[in-house]
């Protein structure tokens, strides 16, 4: 063949691999951008990563496939980020169904890449009130990242446990609320294996699905397994503040204020005088400094607190009382200096 045909040939190559490289390079940077959570910015990236693997694949470029399917996956997540729901969906539907196409040549990439796309595509469902469509693309996730896990659990389990997790929260928008119990139940369970191996990396998604489990049981009216899930959830809370010192004082003070509500529904005021004592000394320290974030949840509190001591005729401490008083002086001086 004459010579300009072969530099033509190697020209034309190497633009597509240079092109391709491109590509990954700004699909990575949406992700950082949306890892910051500036989201404009994550999907003009996006958006031309898109454009250059589109190009590709209408070249015959089939490696361009998958990459293609990967940041269609990156934009679906962040035009739902930025509520252009109808074309967040749109993009994840595409990924999918590219996943879907894909040839099997390399089963456990694929199939996680698959599963992972089922996943976005049931939460942008979800967003559209579809449920029904969300929660059959579901299954299907769950199915697939079953059969990974059993091959490889130290991988795939945390992956697993999530997509029980949202399936769980599926199923509870359906109004399948034993259903979903069972689906938050199978998501915990691999979850409280996993804190236990790798405490300071799994106890705080424990600490949030400990928190559904606690709200399905509440749910179907299981108020003393609900405590019993609230209190487990507090050890974990108590745990990430003091040890890992993470800032979730709030999520804290909110399980303080759900399992003194339980407590009150089960007509337990022992029960109810000791947590909400028990919760403002814990979140005295932090009052002052963080009053804004924390004041509804004090003002709970401290209304089971009082309240519970004039059913119980237990004596209040004073030092409690006194303590909330100057935390909220404090904050309104700092209002109004």
């Amino acid at each position: 063949m004459p010579r300009r045909y072969y530099e033509r040939t190697r020209i034309t190559s190497r633009f597509r691999s240079r092109a391709s490289e491109l590509a990954i390079s700004l699909s990575n940077v949406a992700q950082a951008h949306g890892s910051l959570r500036e989201w404009s910015a994550a999907l003009d990236a996006a958006e031309e990563a898109t454009r250059l693997l589109r190009k590709l694949r209408a070249g015959r470029e089939e490696d361009a496939l998958p990459a293609l399917a990967v940041s269609l996956r990156h934009q679906g997540i962040i035009l739902s980020e930025l509520g252009r729901h109808d074309e967040a969906l749109a993009a994840n539907l595409e990924a999918l169904e590219i996943q879907r196409g894909l040839p099997m040549q390399a089963p456990l990439d694929l199939s996680q890449g698959l599963a992972s796309d089922l996943v976005n595509a049931a939460g942008r469902l979800r967003e559209q009130g579809r449920v029904d469509e969300a929660l059959s693309l579901m299954k299907q996730a769950i199915e697939i990242r079953e059969e990974l896990a059993a091959e490889q659990p130290e991988i795939f389990l945390p992956a697993l446990a999530l997509t029980y997790h949202n399936q769980g929260m599926l199923l509870a928008d359906a109004g399948r609320l034993e259903e979903a119990l069972a689906a938050t139940e199978a998501g915990v369970r691999i979850r409280r294996q996993l804190a236990t191996e790798r405490p300071e990396v799994f106890v705080p998604v424990l600490a949030r699905s400990l928190y559904n489990l606690g709200n399905r049981l509440a749910a179907l009216d299981r108020l003393d397994e609900a405590v019993e899930v609230d209190e487990e959830a507090l050890g974990c809370y108590a745990w990430l503040v003091n040890e890992l010192q993470l800032p979730l004082l709030p999520d804290l003070a909110d399980r303080l204020a759900h399992l003194c509500e339980l407590l009150l529904r089960l007509g337990r005021m022992e029960g109810l005088f000791e947590a909400a004592e028990a919760g403002l000394r814990l979140l005295m320290p932090h009052l002052g400094d963080h009053w804004e974030a924390l004041n509804g949840e004090a003002a709970s509190l401290l209304g089971y607190y009082l309240d519970s001591s004039a059913a119980t005729g237990r004596p209040r401490d004073p030092e409690i009382i006194r303590g909330i008083s100057a935390a909220r002086a404090s904050a309104a001086n700092r209002r109004g200096a």
